[in-house]
C-alpha cells in the first residue's frame, strides 16, 4: 500500500512539474492603443493579436488595452516601449518628436496633400524612421495615416478665401499654416468644437471627413475641402529585445503580417474617408475639389514654415525632405 501511495505521489509531482512548465511556456505581451476599440488603428492591433495567437496556438498572447487604459500618454510612449513597460504600442509620430526630431517631419505642411502623396512621403520616411526606432530599442511594425480636411460655411478654393477664417486646428503646426494664410487659428480639443461654433469663436473646423461625420458637422457646416495640410501618421512599435527573443519563424510571420497591416491601413483609411465623404454629401455638404493651383498656393505660403523647421533639423530629416520634394514635385 505504501508503495502504491509513493508511486501515486511521484506521479502527481511529475504531473505538477509538467503542468507548471507548460504554464510558464506561455508568453503574454501587453499592447497599448491610445485609441478607442473601433478605431482602425486599434482594430489593426487586435488583428495582429488574433493572428499571432492562432499562429502560436495560444503560446504567445498579445493583450490589447484601448483608449490609453494603461495610463501612458503620447509623448512618453517611445520611452515606455524602450523600457519594456509595454511590449507593443501605437505612437502618434509627431507627438514623440520631442525625443527624436526627425519624427516631426510628418507635420511639415504640404508634404503629402492627398492620401496617395502621403503614402509616397511615408515610404520615403520609413527607412530613416526604422533606424531611429532601433536606437530606442524597438522595431516599427507598421505606420498608418490620419486623413484630414477643412469644414467651412463657405466654399474655399484659394488662399484668398482663407483670409479672416476663424478655424479650429489641433496643433501648433496647423495653427502656423492657417496663420500664414491669413486665417485666425484656434488650437482646440474636439470636445470644444461645437461650443466654439455656437459662440462664434470659430466658423470652420480642420479635421477629417470621418471625424466630422461622427460629430454630424453637417448640422453647422456647408462645405468640405479634402486637403491634407500635413500627413500625420501613427506608428506601431515593438520592444526589440522581446521581438528578438522570438523564433525566426515567428519573427518572419509578424513582419509579413505587419506589412499586410500597413497596406490595409492605408487602403482602409482611404475607404473610410471616401465612405464618409459620401455620407456627408447625402447630408447636404458640398465637397469642394482642391485644385492644383490652390495646392501650389499653399505650398508657396508655407515655404517659410518648412525652412524654419529645417534650420536645426537632423541630417536625415534634410535627406527625407529633399527626396520627398522631388518625388512630390514640390
Amino acid at each position: 500500500m505504501k508503495k502504491v501511495c509513493y508511486v501515486l505521489l511521484i506521479s502527481f509531482f511529475m504531473f505538477s512539474i509538467c503542468f507548471a512548465s507548460s504554464a510558464l511556456a506561455k508568453e503574454i505581451w501587453n499592447a497599448n492603443s491610445q485609441w478607442a476599440p473601433n478605431n482602425y488603428h486599434s482594430t489593426a492591433l487586435k488583428e495582429l493579436s488574433d493572428k499571432v495567437y492562432e499562429k502560436t496556438n495560444g503560446e504567445l498572447e498579445i493583450i490589447v488595452q484601448y483608449s490609453g487604459a494603461l495610463g501612458y500618454k503620447g509623448p512618453e510612449l517611445l520611452q515606455i516601449v524602450q523600457d519594456n513597460l509595454v511590449q507593443i504600442s501605437t505612437l502618434n509620430t509627431p507627438s514623440i518628436a520631442g525625443h527624436e526630431r526627425v519624427f516631426g517631419i510628418n507635420t511639415l505642411p504640404m508634404m503629402g496633400a492627398s492620401m496617395k502623396e502621403g503614402r509616397i512621403f511615408n515610404d520615403i520616411c520609413r527607412p530613416h524612421f526604422d533606424e531611429v526606432a532601433e536606437k530606442w530599442n524597438q522595431k516599427i511594425l507598421w505606420i498608418g495615416p490620419w486623413p484630414a480636411g477643412l469644414w467651412t460655411q463657405k466654399p474655399i478654393t484659394s488662399v484668398e478665401d482663407l483670409k479672416g477664417l476663424k478655424v479650429r486646428t489641433f496643433d501648433k503646426m496647423g495653427a502656423d499654416i492657417f496663420e500664414a494664410a491669413g486665417a485666425i487659428p484656434y488650437a482646440l480639443p474636439w470636445s470644444d468644437v461645437y461650443t466654439s461654433l455656437a459662440t462664434g469663436m470659430i466658423d470652420s473646423v480642420f479635421t477629417s471627413a470621418t471625424t466630422g461625420a461622427e460629430g454630424k458637422l453637417w448640422e453647422v457646416m456647408n462645405y468640405f475641402q479634402p486637403i491634407i495640410l500635413m500627413m500625420t501618421t501613427e506608428m506601431v512599435t515593438v520592444n526589440l529585445d522581446v521581438f528578438n527573443n522570438l523564433s525566426d519563424d515567428l519573427k518572419e510571420f509578424i513582419i509579413q503580417t505587419a506589412k499586410e497591416m500597413e497596406n490595409e491601413l492605408w487602403d482602409k483609411a482611404q475607404d473610410i474617408e471616401e465612405n464618409n465623404i459620401k455620407l456627408i454629401i447625402e447630408n447636404g455638404v458640398e465637397v469642394v475639389p482642391v485644385s492644383e493651383e490652390f495646392k501650389n498656393e499653399l505650398i508657396g505660403i508655407t515655404e517659410d514654415i518648412r525652412q524654419e523647421w529645417l534650420k536645426d533639423a537632423p541630417e536625415r530629416a534634410l535627406k527625407i525632405y529633399e527626396e520627398a520634394k522631388e518625388a512630390l514635385g514640390m
